[in-house]
């Protein structure tokens, strides 16, 4: 009897399934483009790039207004990735997926681009990745950087201000309308009356939506030590941690002008770093010890009194020989 019923019910679906309508392409021919855009994007991000391969509206899906908002938030993979680089592999750069947990290979087609001879390769002195998916490299020789999209695999070439120059520290950051490169840099000026040379010290900043340079003279020295530290974009501004005793300056895009000591930094603390959540936030993340020695790390938020508040707190644990510290998580607010 159980039997009779199974079959049954089989047979009811097999029948709702047969009947079930499929889509007609004239009425999804006469679809508005924004409006399929809008639907597409909701594809999963996986499945997406999977199906690149079989249009090539696919392709140029990708930088529409409606995928672009949905993949850019906070949630999604498509600000999840770490790109890392080495000097003696030029063309690939590993990347690792936090979502799928996974390395990915990415080979880049910049040959075209790069600047080769028959003695020497490119020269990538400085490799950053941005939260918006791009990421931007230099070629010392050729006195170039390349702005790379990593899902186009598109680069933009964009030569140095002055072919004279060594750059001191390199920025590169995404924008609510473009991105903003910044560069500190030391440039050789010889003697028209003499042999003797000399070099003054410039910042440049390059605007996407202008493709032009800016040039500011007389740079704040203060960052000539801590050049692994990007600045951090934030009202208008870039944000610069400083090496000890340790502070935190902003540098005005529009008017060049540097300001030190942006709100009083917490006490006891041992190393600094400076994040944004690109939603007009700005967070200062340290550790907490004493003589150099972390015990704990917090999170603060630059509140719009200019003051840092406490936001996260963060024990670390050590083993017997103290030479690893691991996160305390049943410790943590």
């Amino acid at each position: 009897m159980n039997n009779n019923k199974n079959k049954n019910k089989n047979t009811v679906l097999n029948k709702n399934i047969t009947r079930s309508p499929q889509m007609d392409p004239e009425i999804w021919s006469k679809v508005p483009p924004e409006i399929l855009e809008y639907i597409l994007s909701f594809l999963p991000f996986k499945t997406f790039f999977n199906l690149r391969s079989t249009c090539k509206g696919f392709w140029s899906l990708i930088f529409s207004p409606s995928f672009i908002t949905k993949h850019s938030s906070s949630t999604s993979p498509f600000s999840s990735f770490l790109l890392l680089s080495h000097p003696q592999f030029h063309r690939h750069f590993p990347l690792y997926d936090c979502t799928l947990s996974a390395w990915r290979n990415i080979s880049l087609s910049l040959s075209d681009s790069l600047h080769y001879n028959s003695s020497s390769s490119p020269t990538f002195t400085t490799s950053l990745v941005s939260s918006g998916g791009l990421f931007c490299i230099t070629d010392s020789s050729s006195c170039s950087l390349f702005v790379s999209n990593l899902l186009s695999k598109l680069s933009r070439k964009i030569e140095y201000p002055s072919f004279v120059f060594h750059i001191e520290h390199l920025t590169f950051v995404t924008t609510p309308n473009g991105y903003t490169i910044f560069v500190l840099c030391s440039q050789s000026q010889t003697s028209s009356s003499s042999s003797s040379s000399s070099s003054s010290d410039s910042a440049f900043v390059y605007d996407s939506n202008m493709l032009s340079w800016t040039k500011f003279e007389s740079f704040d020295p203060i960052l000539r030590d801590n050049h692994h530290q990007q600045g951090v974009f934030y009202k208008g501004g870039l944000f610069f941690a400083t090496p000890e005793p340790f502070s935190v300056v902003r540098f005005d895009l529009k008017s060049g002008k540097w300001e030190r000591n942006i709100g009083e930094l917490p006490n006891q603390v041992t190393f600094i770093r400076l994040v944004s959540d690109g939603k007009g936030k700005l967070y200062l993340i340290g550790g907490v010890g004493n003589n150099g020695i972390s015990r704990s790390i917090k999170m603060w938020e630059m509140s719009e009194e200019w003051n840092w508040v406490e936001v996260e707190f963060m024990y670390l644990v050590s083993f017997q020989n103290g030479s690893d510290l691991i996160p305390d998580y049943e410790k943590i607010k």
